[in-house]
């Protein structure tokens, strides 16, 4: 484990060490979890999680899944009557 020291501004403001950026493979403004264990902090970058989704929505393309059989899924496992309203009607 390497670690490192560096100072934290009077606004909470933290510079990272330029090897923790290349490390994670940062470029520019991205977003990175901060999840606090204990007393100590642990940065991650959350890109991994992206991939994944879009790994999973090229899946989901491919097999021909629509909104609208998702919703009969839901429907059928809640146990109610198939919905007249779908996903896609929910997010017009």
């Amino acid at each position: 484990m390497e670690s490192y020291i560096s100072k934290v501004t009077s606004a909470g403001r933290l510079t990272l060490p330029m090897k923790i950026p290349k490390v994670l493979g940062l470029k520019g403004s991205e977003y990175v979890e901060v999840a606090l264990l204990g007393k100590a902090v642990v940065i991650r970058c959350i890109r991994e999680e992206d991939e994944m989704l879009k790994v999973i929505r090229r899946k989901v393309r491919k097999s021909g899944l629509t909104r609208a059989r998702v919703q009969e899924l839901v429907d059928e496992a809640r146990g109610t009557p198939a919905s007249s309203k779908t996903l896609d009607d929910a997010e017009s």
